[in-house]
């Protein structure tokens, strides 16, 4: 077998196994892998946290509580009980 052919049955049997196909947010290389075999960089099958991570591998500075949770997301305010 050529390396080729090696790595395609790999990729079929992660796919039979149920992964999902991810694309690598740095090079654009698609694979069921975790780790990106062109570049070997970590991915996800989630979008967003990919998103995440190569902004701040740029040295980016974001704010991950507006990112994660958005507006919807308020702290609760619970109000003092009396003699507590």
């Amino acid at each position: 077998m050529t390396d080729e052919e090696i790595t395609l049955e790999y990729e079929m049997h992660l796919a039979a196994d149920g992964k999902s196909l991810k694309t690598c947010f740095k090079c654009g290389y698609k694979t069921y892998r975790d780790q990106c075999p062109e570049c070997g960089v970590e991915i996800s099958s989630d979008s967003t946290a990919d998103e995440i991570l190569e902004r701040l591998e740029n040295g980016e500075d974001i704010d991950l509580e507006e990112i994660l949770r958005g507006d919807q997301w308020k702290p609760v305010e619970v109000p003092k009980q009396a003699g507590a």
